[in-house]
């Protein structure tokens, strides 16, 4: 830690300076982000495979309470 220290005194104020942010994209382009091009492809050419995934996955944890509720 105390050459980190020394590194960043004998450097000077040039060691504190940041990066400059990039320029903010103009909000009249709207490009779509991770999250709408995942759900375009999931929801067009994905949609089946979604579906029975979805009802696989709602029957086993409908199993699952079912299993662990077997006492009433």
């Amino acid at each position: 830690m105390g050459l980190q220290i020394a590194w960043f005194l004998g450097r000077g104020a040039e060691a504190l300076k940041l990066p400059q942010a990039p320029a903010a994209a103009p909000s009249s382009s709207v490009t779509p982000g991770n999250v709408e091009a995942i759900a375009d492809v999931l929801f067009s050419e994905y949609l089946l495979p979604f579906e029975v995934a979805s009802v696989l996955l709602l029957v086993a944890v409908v199993g699952s309470v079912v299993m662990a509720k077997k006492r009433i």
